[in-house]
């Protein structure tokens, strides 16, 4: 019962977090607007090159722009996180100390996929392993904007992460899981429709509901990822 009363706790703590950072929605929706306009641009420059040089190339080309916009994102979340405050430097500047990192620790889950990929399962076993990749990629951009913590390090730390915070963290995954795909699935929707103006409003309204899930997503972790349920209790962490 405890732990589940932490995990009730946590979760509310991360969402009065969240509702004070309202104001800086529309930095976020900014960030992930970003993302995705990043993404249209290297698909387009991707099928133009892959007509004239290998396809890995064209690969490369979105890798490195998806990093990119990933890091200006992850700049915004820290400083809404970490920092409360927002300026323009974090669309400037700011971003590009997290491409390392990022890139590192991305790679080494590409590792993990591959080898995943590799294993011959169908049916229910399929979905579970995918389940678990996604609660194990769930803290991955938190592990390195809020810990600093990137490549195998990353990996070690989120492997303890989730150990120390399965209840409290782990069910919240699976459903922004969820969330992730459906949002995403809406905004791309939106993209490929943009004359259909009920389409627009909803890649719109995805866009927040997607801020708002990071947003949250990076309160729980600060709140979790240095602390155990005792220190919690006894040190009053719910009332800040």
């Amino acid at each position: 019962m405890d732990y589940i009363k932490d995990a009730l706790e946590v979760n509310k703590s991360a969402l009065t977090r969240t509702i004070k950072s309202l104001k800086y929605f529309p930095a976020i929706v900014l960030a992930i607007l970003v993302m995705v306009v990043g993404n249209m641009v290297g698909l387009v420059i991707s099928a133009y090159l892959s007509q004239v040089v290998p396809s890995i190339v064209s690969g490369i080309i979105l890798y490195i722009i998806d990093v990119i916009t990933m890091s200006i994102l992850m700049s915004c979340l820290y400083s809404v996180i970490v920092g409360s405050r927002l300026n323009v430097k974090n669309f400037t500047q700011g971003w590009q100390r997290y491409i390392s990192p990022l890139m590192a620790t991305r790679f080494i889950f590409w590792i993990i996929e591959m080898v995943i990929g590799m294993v011959p399962v169908f049916g229910p076993i399929s979905y579970i392993l995918s389940i678990a990749l996604s609660v194990l990629m769930s803290p991955m951009l938190e592990t390195v904007y809020i810990d600093g913590e990137s490549g195998v390090n990353a990996l070690m730390s989120i492997i303890n992460f989730l150990k120390d915070n399965v209840v409290q963290w782990i069910p919240v995954a699976v459903v922004i899981g969820f969330l992730f795909t459906i949002l995403n699935s809406y905004i791309g929707l939106g993209i490929l429709f943009l004359y259909d103006i009920k389409l627009l409003l909803t890649m719109v309204a995805s866009m927040f509901a997607l801020a708002f899930v990071y947003i949250y997503k990076g309160h729980l972790y600060d709140i979790l990822h240095d602390s155990s349920m005792r220190k919690r209790k006894f040190q009053g962490v719910f009332d800040r």
